[in-house]
């Protein structure tokens, strides 16, 4: 029997164009991301007397708030209902 790889998969053609895509779509995200969470960090350092670290750190916190909260509801719904 012939030994397969994940890896593999990167040498297949139709595999190629969707692997970039996905790639770049998730750095794109996650760069869009932080650089909002900094810049909202700095310019609402002007506003209040917290340091702007403790503003990026609370940004991100709220970044992932609604992950935490909703995802075992969202875990529910998925397991009761059909697509």
């Amino acid at each position: 029997m012939k030994e397969r790889s994940q890896f593999r998969l990167l040498g297949e053609r139709r595999f190629g164009p969707f692997f970039g895509v996905q790639f770049l779509g998730a750095m794109n995200d996650n760069v869009f991301k932080q650089a909002l969470v900094i810049l909202l960090a700095y310019q609402s350092a002007s506003f209040t007397s917290m340091s702007s670290d403790t503003l990026q750190n609370l940004a991100q916190a709220l970044f992932i708030l609604p992950f935490f909260l909703f995802s075992a509801t969202a875990g529910q719904l998925a397991d009761k209902y059909e697509k």
